[in-house]
């Protein structure tokens, strides 16, 4: 497993931001030609490919980590200059086959209520925007002085800017998510039930493509796997060191921080004991076995899918779907954050960050869940406007 799928040159990455960036006003030309009348929902997705060719350029252009970005923003040499080469990360590639693979799920399910296309693609660009402004917003606050603060106080705008093998949390995707949504269906006067539903059909089959992402880069793993266990899982739990990078992170982890492993093990792997924890060396070419919960989760997506999609068609309330995904996704989290041992996780009150948004999601999941069904209203045939 490795986490850099290819490198694209920086003439490649300069194409595709012009691309992006000029995609909104030639489309608005056309449609001005055509004395087709400007909607909010156009603005929004034409919005969309200027956040995409915005992302793009923060990536490719040199002038970035040189000047910083608003200063290479106001120069127009950075578009002259080469740009860097960019490597492709298998965590982002899964995580944009994700939420294209949800999205074209929750279409199969947005026909049925007559949502035109351009409606549902501008909803899943808000959604997906505020999601992965929100997936990496919380990872920056969990991980704000570990990762990107010095020890002299800088800011490392470098790390802050160009994510990554990981740098998202999926709960802070989720919140910003449902903020995004609320929006849109408050700007469009739509019933915001319907979309959340619609979208949580998806949203778990792009939840298990992102955490085969997390595997391949190795983040979110578990704790040390007992000697006993399969061999398989033993495998899959494996994690190499990289030959042209500083090393996985679980690899990582086990020769900086130590891992918890019995005397006899630690020495088997050639680990010294310390403080009660093994540390690997750093010639070691793999980490301890862990239990790959990144896997685990992926499996909890697949279920979940299939639990969401056999729902919708039966579901007595708008509502119930989404609602039934933010209880049962809400505990599975929390129970597998029990077995989770990377340390780029938040702690307070002897949970992790993802166990306290978890319970508290499930806890306020069932109350709406009562809410709505207590009310006795059928789901809507189409998509409902509202005052």
């Amino acid at each position: 497993m490795h986490p850099v799928l290819v490198v694209l040159s920086g003439a490649v990455i300069k194409a595709l931001a012009l691309v992006a960036l000029l995609s909104g006003p030639l489309a608005l030309i056309v449609a001005k030609a055509r004395g087709r009348a400007l909607k909010g929902e156009d603005a929004l997705t034409y919005g969309w490919f200027a956040v995409v060719a915005a992302a793009l350029y923060v990536l490719g252009s040199p002038a970035v980590l040189r000047d910083g970005l608003a200063r290479s923003l106001s120069s127009a040499e950075s578009f002259t200059m080469p740009w860097r080469a960019v490597p492709i990360y298998s965590y982002g590639v899964l995580l944009a086959t994700g939420i294209v693979t949800g999205s074209v799920v929750g279409w199969s399910l947005a026909k049925r209520l007559q949502i035109p296309l351009q409606k549902y693609v501008t909803f899943c660009a808000v959604a997906a925007a505020s999601a992965l402004v929100g997936a990496r917003g919380l990872y920056l606050f969990v991980q704000w002085k570990a990762e990107y603060v010095a020890a002299n106080g800088a800011v490392l705008w470098d790390r802050v800017l160009f994510p990554r093998a990981n740098g998202f949390v999926v709960y802070g995707g989720f919140i910003a998510g449902v903020v995004g949504v609320l929006l849109f269906a408050r700007r469009t006067r739509t019933n915001v039930w319907q979309w959340t539903d619609i979208a949580t059909v998806g949203m778990p089959i792009g939840l298990a493509i992102g955490r085969l992402g997390c595997f391949l880069a190795g983040c979110d793993f578990g704790r040390a796997l007992e000697a006993t266990a399969p061999a398989a899982l033993r495998g899959l739990g494996t994690f190499p060191r990289w030959a042209d990078l500083k090393g996985s992170p679980a690899w990582w982890q086990h020769t900086r921080s130590g891992v918890t492993l019995s005397s006899d093990v630690c020495t088997q792997m050639h680990g010294i004991v310390r403080d009660g924890r093994c540390y690997l060396s750093e010639h070691a070419t793999h980490s301890a076995p862990v239990h790959p919960t990144q896997l685990y989760e992926l499996a909890v997506g697949v279920g979940l899918f299939a639990l969401q999609r056999w729902l919708w068609p039966r579901r007595r309330f708008d509502g119930q779907v989404s609602l039934s995904f933010m209880v049962l996704y809400g505990l599975a989290r929390s129970a597998l954050e029990m077995v989770r041992d990377d340390i780029e996780r938040g702690r307070g009150g002897g949970l992790t960050t993802s166990q306290w948004i978890g319970l508290s999601s499930a806890a306020a999941g069932v109350v709406a869940y009562l809410w709505l069904r207590r009310r006795g209203i059928s789901p809507a045939k189409s998509l409902e406007t509202v005052s």
